[in-house]
């Protein structure tokens, strides 16, 4: 029995990765013939099946890294960032760019306070 909520999280989160692993398994499992590499193929046509796979499945992230750089003044995650010139791995226009289709964002607090 769950009772406090962090326990309760902590199962969510347990079971979305189960999730998660089973859609990976079951992409591993694909037939031999689609694990071929295609040398027929040019790079404008892989990278087309590849957004047709990335646009079928669900594509989530579980740990995206932004706490501290809300914390910077005038840091904006509704604007497009980069790592060079922000040091920043998440935002939204980049999220959407990416067909991300969910994410869990990471928190962290100091104990006591």
């Amino acid at each position: 029995m769950i009772t406090h909520p962090a326990r309760f999280i902590f199962k969510a989160i347990q079971l979305l990765g189960a999730i998660g692993m089973t859609a990976l398994v079951s992409l591993a499992e694909a037939p031999a013939e689609e694990r071929t590499r295609r040398t027929d193929w040019s790079d404008e046509r892989l990278l087309t099946y590849a957004k047709e796979i990335h646009a079928k499945y669900l594509t989530r992230d579980t740990h995206l890294d932004v706490s501290i750089v809300l914390r910077r003044p005038g840091f904006d995650i509704t604007q497009e960032h980069s790592w060079p010139e922000h040091a920043s791995e998440v935002d939204f226009p980049r999220m959407v760019k990416g067909g991300l289709d969910g994410g869990l964002l990471s928190c962290s607090s100091v104990r006591g306070h």
